[in-house]
């Protein structure tokens, strides 16, 4: 988790938008169990995995659920 920790912090860094996509993407896709972390997040867990596919990027309630569950 840590290591996972440390690519976050660093993309939040960069203040890219397709960095910290990117970074987010790959913890919720290495997350153990999606669906809980969809369900503690609020979140319906196909909405979480198709967040981040979008090409304008996830809506800011998405990111910040997630975060939260990060956090």
């Amino acid at each position: 988790m840590r290591q996972k920790e440390i690519a976050l912090n660093a993309a939040l860094k960069t203040a890219d938008i397709k960095t910290v996509c990117a970074a987010l993407e790959e913890l919720v896709r290495s997350s153990p169990n999606v669906s809980s972390l969809a369900h503690e997040a609020g979140i319906n867990r196909a909405i979480l995995y198709r967040s981040f596919r979008d090409k304008k990027g996830p809506r800011l309630a998405v990111v910040l659920n997630v975060l939260r569950q990060f956090c």
